[in-house]
């Protein structure tokens, strides 16, 4: 039986001949899934021995992520906000960047027992997080896929906020209660189709295209989501969107066309558009 060390060097040898970033990392991020184990304790058993069958399924873990295969569908599992979500191919791997439009949501005044919607949940991630920092939020989430919808479930038990969600299979709004809400949360497909051609492997090959792509210009999500989100928010609700590093002038065109006001455009760490709040205008 190999050692920890020598599963390691060997897993790390393979990927660095595929040309995968990280390798050495992700080599022993795979391990210690597998283990169930951290960094230190990785590190003080090198000299253990592994069981074969943990070394076939650790090799088998490389052949995948050798192939462009995304760390987290391997492991089925990202960490967002803190907490820990459950994440597969049906869904978007959630993003540190997408971390912002929680942080500004957490920050703003809604009152006593807030109501929100989320447009295109997807795993849950940003929906479930409020949730998590706002104890009295009741949030309504909407997804197409039917299978996005149960992986939400699935991480709203985990983060134990499942009796705070109400799930709704919808194409947009389609499906959605005429209540007014305090705020509407979407992080809708926003590449291009142009920009897709771009995209590295494990975005383009793995990540659901649907999640990804308008298969437009990367705009028409929310020219939908402006005109119909008016019909569900309060007067004075609140509208929040992840947007692309290169749309926000064009967006903002779009809210301000569809009488939204107090339009805040709010730049990543790496100083990028990333995220625009806006308010919905007595009408």
């Amino acid at each position: 039986m190999p050692t920890v060390r020598e599963v390691l060097a060997y897993g790390t040898k393979i990927l660095e001949e595929n040309k995968i970033d990280n390798a050495g990392l992700d080599s022993r991020l795979l391990l210690m899934d597998l283990l169930g184990c951290n960094r230190h304790t990785l590190i003080k058993n090198s000299d253990k021995l592994i069981e074969e069958n943990v070394v076939k399924e650790f090799f088998d873990y490389i052949e995948r992520r050798k192939n462009h295969e995304p760390l987290q569908y391997i492991t089925s599992y990202q960490e967002f906000m803190g907490l820990p979500f459950y994440v597969d191919r049906n869904v978007l791997i959630p993003r540190q960047d997408t971390e912002l439009i929680v942080e500004n949501l957490i920050e703003m005044d809604f009152g006593a027992e807030p109501k929100g919607l989320e447009i295109g949940v997807g795993s849950g991630c940003i929906a479930i997080s409020l949730l998590h920092f706002m104890k009295k939020l009741k949030m309504t989430a909407s997804d197409i896929s039917r299978v996005a919808l149960e992986i939400t479930e699935k991480n709203a038990l985990l983060n134990e906020c499942s009796d705070r969600i109400s799930l709704v299979e919808s194409d947009l709004f389609e499906n959605i209660k005429k209540i007014q809400y305090d705020f509407i949360v979407s992080n809708p497909p926003y590449i291009s189709k142009e920009e897709m051609k771009t995209l590295a492997p494990e975005v383009g090959l793995f990540e659901p295209n649907i999640a990804l792509t308008d298969n437009s210009d990367g705009l028409s999500f929310y020219r939908m989501i402006a005109e119909d989100a008016k019909q569900y928010l309060k007067n004075d609700g609140i509208l929040a969107l992840e947007i692309g590093y290169n749309q926000g002038e064009k967006v903002i065109k779009i809210l301000k066309g569809n009488q939204y006001e107090n339009i805040q455009l709010i730049c990543d760490y790496n100083n990028k558009h990333r995220v625009i709040i806006a308010t919905k205008g007595v009408e």
